[in-house]
């Protein structure tokens, strides 16, 4: 593992792939909508996480996430690349092009089980409001 002079981390997927995540926050996308708009409009639920390595220096990922639906099951999907303050490289330890890099990203995302602990602390924070 290497800290760029950018402040980007450099590491193979290979090495990614050792290193254990904890989940730091989740939260749920908030749309701003006038009254005149919502009804009758169909909606998406949404939101957001963040995860952070326990390594030295400390990597970030975070990724967008929907609500789907499939055959009556709820599930969590990630939308969109993930952002992070990685930049992987090859075993050469030449940098990958940027999009190459999201792409193991997301791959790697999808490869951990993140969505039950994402609906878990959005439940309790929504518990936590105390709405009725």
């Amino acid at each position: 593992m290497h800290l760029s002079k950018y402040g980007l981390i450099h590491l193979t997927y290979q090495e990614l792939t050792l290193i254990k995540f904890n989940h730091l926050l989740s939260g749920v996308d908030t749309e701003l909508i006038s009254p005149e708009d919502d009804c009758g409009r169909p909606t998406e639920l949404s939101g957001f996480t963040e995860w952070t390595s326990e390594t030295e220096p400390i990597i970030t990922i975070g990724w967008d996430w929907s609500v789907k639906y499939k055959d009556g099951f709820m599930y969590l999907e990630r939308v969109g690349q993930p952002r992070s303050n990685l930049m992987l490289v090859d075993d050469h330890k030449i940098m990958f092009q940027w999009i190459d890099n999201l792409d193991h990203l997301s791959r790697f995302v999808d490869s951990f089980l993140w969505s039950k602990t994402v609906q878990e602390s959005v439940s309790l924070a929504n518990k936590s409001l105390n709405i009725n």
